[in-house]
């Protein structure tokens, strides 16, 4: 059995989780989602894609006994901090963690390069060179895992006539190379509706997506896009600028991905207004791709919860 946390086994510690949900209802501020720990659409995959194949689980127990040997913290700092004390006082056998912990290894004081870690995951393949780069420690035991999507909740229901339609989402585009994308778009015909990241709910993009025939994604970088392989279970494909580089908090400039799992299948890449021009030209036509068909094929909730599986089954032997 594998026991997924992403807090601690902890009355304390859920004391003062109350008291803060508490705090937050007088405000009348937002309360973040409760069932969903640490990055909520990767909790949420693991979680949903474990029960959907039946495997031998549990998340957030109450009770230090309900926990087993072999520990999951997909997401969560303070998760992580108790499950490193846990290992160290032999309560936990294998300690996995990852992907969403910190954007650079050295983060939260350098957690994810603890030696009580036996297992960490990267989000793309582009993440786990990274880290290595900075953190050659972490080579021997880090592996790439993929995050999930409902294929269920995330299935289209395209409204009519909407060939000419296109999205565009403004994560952290170049100001100059936005507006003239727009443009080109709208100088060939087509309609162009913006969201904005941050901006929006769920069941908006959703509707947003039966709205559009296509997505065109800016930001310099995406660990994995998991926005992306939404818009691809909802039958829509993507138009990524990817510069091929980011820089990050720590100042160093480095190679990444704006969406590294981007196939023929599901989209293409543009560097610059003149690449995106070309496309819109020659290629900006459904019949090229089948974005749903492959994320049903690779990425959906129980596909990704199988792989995961199998990367622990292979590192720990398990099934030996």
């Amino acid at each position: 059995m594998i026991t997924v946390i992403t807090k601690p086994i902890s009355r304390i510690y859920d004391i003062l989780k109350y008291f803060q949900i508490l705090l937050l209802k007088i405000q009348k501020k937002k309360i973040p989602n409760q069932r969903y720990g640490g990055h909520y659409a990767v909790t949420r995959s693991v979680v949903e894609g474990l029960e959907k194949i039946k495997a031998d689980f549990n998340y957030n127990p109450k009770k230090l006994s309900d926990m087993s040997e072999v520990v999951y913290v997909p997401g969560g700092y303070q998760a992580l901090k108790w499950a490193i004390k846990m290992k160290k006082k032999g309560k936990i056998m294998k300690l996995i963690a990852g992907p969403i912990q910190v954007e650079t290894p050295d983060d939260s004081n350098g957690i994810i390069k603890s030696k009580y870690i036996d297992l960490f995951l990267a989000i793309s393949e582009w993440i786990r060179v990274f880290y290595i780069d900075m953190a050659p420690e972490l080579s021997d035991h880090i592996d790439v895992w993929t995050v999930g999507v409902d294929t269920e909740y995330w299935k289209p229901k395209k409204q009519e006539n909407i060939s000419k339609n296109i999205l565009l989402y403004h994560k952290r585009p170049i100001k100059r190379m936005f507006n003239e994308c727009k443009k080109i778009l709208e100088n060939n015909g087509y309609n162009t509706e913006v969201l904005y990241y941050g901006k929006y709910t769920v069941e908006e993009y959703r509707e947003a997506l039966n709205r559009n025939s296509f997505v065109v994604h800016f930001v310099e970088q995406e660990s994995q896009g998991i926005c992306m392989a939404e818009a691809w279970s909802m039958d829509t494909p993507t138009i990524v600028w990817n510069p091929g580089y980011f820089i990050f908090n720590n100042g160093r400039n480095e190679y990444s991905s704006s969406s590294p799992y981007m196939t023929l299948k599901t989209g293409l890449f543009f560097r610059d207004y003149t690449d995106f021009e070309t496309i819109v030209k020659n290629s900006l036509t459904n019949e090229n791709f089948s974005p749903r068909e492959w994320v049903i094929k690779n990425m959906s909730d129980e596909i990704c919860a199988k792989r995961l599986l199998e990367i622990i089954n292979k590192k720990f032997n398990f099934n030996s």
